[in-house]
Formats: structure tokens, sequence, C-alpha cells
């Protein structure tokens, strides 16, 4: 059974897409019981680099790397 203090929620492609900035989302997992949440923005430069495996820390804009590095933080959380 999941625990909900112990999960990390990965929403993945937020941003202004469709005319949803995606606040509305956040607000509702924010009162979650939820440890940790993670929002990583809709990035074309990321999902092009996922898609061909040639994934670059390097190559991301400022938000999307610092999204990034919050999920690994995230996920180095939970392994401790």
């Amino acid at each position: 059974m999941l625990r909900p203090e112990t999960t990390t929620l990965v929403l993945n492609r937020m941003g202004r897409r469709a005319g949803c900035d995606g606040r509305g989302v956040e607000a509702h997992f924010r009162r979650q019981e939820i440890g940790q949440r993670v929002a990583l923005p809709d990035d074309a430069r990321l999902a092009a680099m996922l898609d061909s495996g040639t994934y670059s820390q390097e190559a991301l804009g400022d938000e999307t790397c610092l999204a990034v590095k919050r999920l690994g933080l995230a996920v180095a959380r939970g392994l401790v």
C-alpha cells in the first residue's frame, strides 16, 4: 500500500497548454498529503532529447534543469 507521506508525485508537461497553466492541478495536489511534488515543465527540448536518447542536462533551459534536479533530489530522499 502506498503511504502518501512517502510518495513523490511528478506532474509532467506542466505549463501553458490548451489554455491551462497548471495552477489548478498543482493546487489540488498541494492539498493532498503527498510527501513531495515535482512539476516538470512542458519542454520541447527535453521531449526531443528523451525521445532520441540524447539527454543532456547542460542543454536544458534553467526552469527545466531546476525541475529535473528537484526530481532527482526527491528520488534520492526516497532511497534513504
